[in-house]
């Protein structure tokens, strides 16, 4: 318990540091818009090109607190497994988009060389971008220069124009893998920001990859689209920031550019020379709107996911990590309240001590990894076996134990897990057969000072017993290869 509660620790200081930082940029951006208002033509300028690089650094802070979310939820699982098509890659992939939602399009797991090995979609996302698109390559090329934000160009390949971001994992061969997130542009954070910028008639802003292509734009009707004036364009090569005339087209434009930090995306902001030149009280409006809204966007992004962290936490301190199942301080404070609701209910309950026979044999001729799967086999009978009201806990190594509902008897709850264990047996193709030992205790409201550690303790005793009765229970668990 001490780690975890200096892992809560940590974390609070983190979001604490991280709130402070973004708290302090904020501060300083609508101080620098205040003192605009009062500033000539030159310094009217140097203002607006700060802007232009306070928003690309709040642009790619958004961008780091999303790679940070993945992060979060990569960090709860160990390595990987190398093999293509792993049932459980996919499971562990659809967990971290269920967990980090900002991820509304899927997420993929490659290797070293790129090849895929699992993919998950969100619900209702559609196909995902193939291998070839060229937006690609940019990820890659972080991955190459080890970039701390490895990000992908527009892809466009998919059903939804997406993004990706790529976060290395180990691999259980000793190789290093990478796990992408992707999520749609049009339903992006950073969309949701740039469109609710104040936008003038003769103004838009935008974000572009590395390629010009339109990432966010205060007009939705941009995105995906080329960025179409050269002049801008070849002046975002030079990766630095910067204001400039626009020559092309009929509107006399000004072009405010800044690079997107480790991202390889520019921040470009085009109004035209009247707008740009002629009110400088409502620039400095414009600066302090679109420090808050950006401000308020990273601060509500931390905070949810520190409350995400938070709830991370408590489940697991609650439940056991191998079955999912409550573990037994988490099976201990639900049974004591349903007892207590029992007794001013004045109903029955029933506990059941249910230990796996074999387990031994099963990790000795099969390995560990197989005796993990017996336990997560038994935890799925016990779930097949008992009602949603059931309480059900893993509360040792290879014991189990659930307390059933008012309406129930020893002799229903034993014949209903016997009956889910044949009907596991005979439909499993696994080198191994599961084999239990059954120990059930009946409490009534009459019971004279019985509790949850009696009840539990009777139900044991009776576990043991049958175990005595049955000296070859482990007998045969692990199945010959012929059969």
């Amino acid at each position: 318990m001490a780690v975890g509660r200096g892992r809560t620790g940590r974390q609070r200081r983190s979001l604490l540091v991280s709130g402070g930082l973004v708290l302090v940029m904020g501060a300083i951006s609508l101080v620098a818009g205040l003192h605009a208002t009062a500033q000539a033509r030159d310094v009217h300028r140097r203002d607006r090109l700060e802007l232009q690089l306070l928003l690309a650094w709040l642009t790619d802070g958004a961008q780091q607190v999303l790679a940070a979310e993945l992060q979060a939820e990569l960090a709860r699982v160990g390595p990987w497994s190398p093999v293509p098509g792993d049932a459980a890659t996919a499971g562990r992939l659809s967990t971290v988009l269920a967990l980090a939602s900002s991820f509304d399009v899927g997420a993929v797991l490659v290797d070293a060389a790129g090849k895929p090995l699992g993919v998950a979609q969100a619900p209702g996302a559609g196909a995902l971008p193939d291998a070839a698109d060229p937006g690609w390559s940019a990820l890659r090329s972080a991955v190459e220069r080890r970039s701390s934000l490895p990000l992908s160009d527009l892809l466009l390949s998919g059903t939804v124009p997406s993004l990706a971001v790529g976060l290395p994992v180990a691999l259980r061969d000793g190789t290093t893998g990478l796990v992408m997130g992707l999520w749609s542009v049009r339903d992006s954070r950073l969309q949701q920001a740039t469109s609710g910028l104040t936008r003038k008639e003769s103004s838009f802003g935008v974000v572009v990859d590395g390629r010009g292509l339109v990432l966010s734009s205060t007009d939705p009707g941009r995105l995906g689209q080329d960025l179409p004036y050269a002049s801008v364009r070849r002046a975002l090569e030079s990766r630095g920031a910067g204001i400039l005339e626009v020559p092309e087209g009929d509107a006399d434009l000004v072009g405010i550019y800044a690079p997107v930090g480790a991202t390889g995306w520019s921040g470009v902001s085009l109004q035209s020379q009247s707008a740009f030149e002629g009110d400088i009280v409502r620039s400095g409006r414009i600066r302090q709107g679109a420090a808050v809204a950006l401000l308020l966007i990273a601060g509500g992004t931390l905070v949810a996911m520190h409350r995400r962290r938070e709830a991370v936490l408590r489940h697991h301190a609650m439940h056991d990590e191998l079955t999912g199942l409550c573990n037994r301080r988490g099976w201990l404070a639900l049974a004591e309240r349903e007892l207590e609701l029992a007794r001013r209910q004045g109903t029955t309950r029933v506990v059941v001590f249910v230990d796996l026979d074999g387990l031994k044999q099963v990790n000795d001729a099969l390995g560990h990894r197989q005796g993990d799967r017996a336990l997560t086999a038994l935890a799925a009978v016990l779930r097949a076996a008992s009602r949603r009201s059931d309480l059900l806990g893993r509360i040792g190594g290879d014991e189990f134990v659930l307390m059933l509902r008012d309406g129930d008897t020893v002799d229903t709850a034993r014949r209903r897990l016997e009956e889910a264990l044949a009907e596991h047996n005979a439909a499993s193709a696994e080198g191994f057969e599961l084999r239990i030992s059954i120990g059930a205790a009946l409490w009534t409201p009459d019971d004279d000072g019985g509790d949850l550690d009696d009840l539990v303790r009777r139900a044991d005793v009776q576990m043991y017993e049958e175990k005595a009765r049955r000296p070859e229970r482990s007998e045969g668990v692990v199945r010959s290869r012929s059969g």
